[in-house]
């Protein structure tokens, strides 16, 4: 059945089915709170039939669904407690008993993540925040996706781990594989492909399809047209301890002198950057030149966690880190530094949008940052060696405070095989989105997030 049409009256859910097979279509009616469905009712006439206060209805033509909501935590299980009574494996329901009638066998190997993985990894959202993605043992939550339960490591190329997709709003469980890779001291990189639909037997079949490398492209709007692309890697940043890297800034794009101006064409806001590697190599300075309401005094240093080179796009990233109290959690940001010569570009975005395709759509206008800073020349000389120095700058390795590690709540997912509006793993972008912001705009954004924290 496909549903082609859906609104809310009173209470109730409505929406109109149609099969091809059936002249008419029929209405579904179900009553809110759609995740505890106890009751459900088809009318076969074409009547959407709200009832009256007595809950006497116009139509008698009709099916009523008594719905009792189970959890499959599990690769094998039965699709209904019927299949309890073996009687069952003899009739037209044994498809749906996989574990009393024997389909499927729950003797798999045991399976761990790797030990690198477990923990509290902090992921940034379009709210200008971090959620926290938790790995356990053999179960990793997370954000804006759901709970996933380990079946099966080194699966195809890549040591890729398939994972069970599990609920507990009722729905069936699906299967999805991870790849993961240890980036550098303070970084995960880590995507979850496309699902594939329980129930599937034999599991050894069941591995290789849910792990094929087609289950990792996605149908992609790079700014330029659509095109299948591989679903890019979401960076992961570790919620327990900051270790700082080199930022290996490209010296091409500028930085011999250590010094570049930069204005916001947005904001009209004016910064310096400074970035001397001789000095230290793991961080890079931004203050503001105008000092006005939307361009206040700013200075700040920037630690560097995670460097990328994306060569074919003329791009060198870093994601850095931020610390104003000890104890509060950094704040991640992505810098994406673009083009050469007079094309050069700084781009800003969260640190869950560091990689080539968000930055690709970014520059073909497809996306929008959180700013994008353009180079001044001519204004070079303002930017001078007097430089505040940070009263609490951060050490090559700074353990983290506690972070809170409450029951997590998940977004629903976006369809997994197209990709408009890069969001983490495939998940539905928050409700609230982040426009271009001015540098005044981040200044508060910082401001405001940690003043939260605290």
């Amino acid at each position: 059945m496909s549903c082609i049409a859906t609104w809310k009256q009173d209470n109730y859910i409505f929406s109109v089915l149609s099969d091809m097979n059936h002249a008419a279509p029929w209405c579904l009616r179900i009553q809110e709170p759609v995740d505890d469905l106890r009751e459900a009712h088809i009318f076969l006439d074409t009547i959407c039939d709200p009832g009256d206060s007595n809950g006497m209805f116009s139509t008698i033509d009709m099916l009523i669904l008594d719905l009792n909501k189970i959890t499959i935590p599990s690769m094998c299980a039965d699709e209904f407690e019927g299949c309890s009574d073996e009687r069952f494996c003899q009739t037209n329901y044994r498809p749906f008993c996989h574990r009393t009638c024997g389909i499927c066998k729950d003797d798999v190997d045991l399976c761990t993540f790797p030990e690198s993985m477990n923990g509290n990894w902090l992921i940034g959202n379009n709210e200008g925040k971090s959620d926290v993605m938790r790995v356990e043992t053999y179960k990793i939550d997370v954000p804006g996706s759901g709970s996933f339960h380990c079946l099966a490591k080194n699966v195809s190329k890549n040591n890729r781990v398939m994972l069970l997709h599990v609920f507990k709003n009722g729905c069936y469980p699906r299967f999805a594989c991870l790849e993961q890779r240890k980036y550098s001291k303070s970084t995960l990189l880590f995507r979850i492909g496309k699902r594939l639909n329980w129930p599937d037997f034999p599991f050894e079949n069941t591995k290789d399809k849910t792990c094929r490398d087609d289950k990792f492209k996605i149908l992609a709007d790079t700014g330029t047209g659509s095109e299948y692309v591989d679903l890019p890697m979401t960076p992961a940043m570790d919620a327990s301890e900051f270790s700082t890297m080199d930022c290996k800034l490209p010296d091409d794009f500028g930085f011999r002198t250590g010094f570049l101006y930069f204005r916001d064409n947005s904001s009209k806001c004016d910064v310096c950057f400074s970035y001397m590697p001789t000095n230290r190599n793991d961080l890079f300075d931004v203050t503001s030149v105008n000092y006005t309401d939307n361009c206040p005094k700013y200075p700040y240093s920037f630690y560097c966690g995670a460097s990328f080179n994306f060569s074919d796009i003329e791009t060198h990233a870093v994601i850095t880190g931020t610390i104003e109290d000890r104890r509060q959690v950094p704040n991640f940001l992505c810098w994406a530094f673009v083009g050469k010569g007079d094309k050069r570009k700084l781009i800003v975005l969260n640190s869950s949008g560091c990689n080539k395709l968000t930055i690709q759509r970014v520059i073909n206008g497809a996306e929008k940052p959180l700013a994008i800073f353009q180079i001044r020349e001519k204004e070079r000389n303002m930017c001078t060696l007097s430089w505040p120095i940070p009263s609490n700058p951060i050490r090559p390795t700074t353990r983290l405070p506690p972070i809170r590690t409450d029951e997590p709540t998940y977004r629903p997912i976006n369809d997994a095989g197209r990709l408009n509006n890069i969001a983490p793993l495939n998940m539905a972008p928050s409700t609230v989105s982040l426009r271009t912001l001015g540098f005044a705009v981040i200044v508060s954004y910082f401001m405001t997030s940690l003043s939260q924290q605290r």
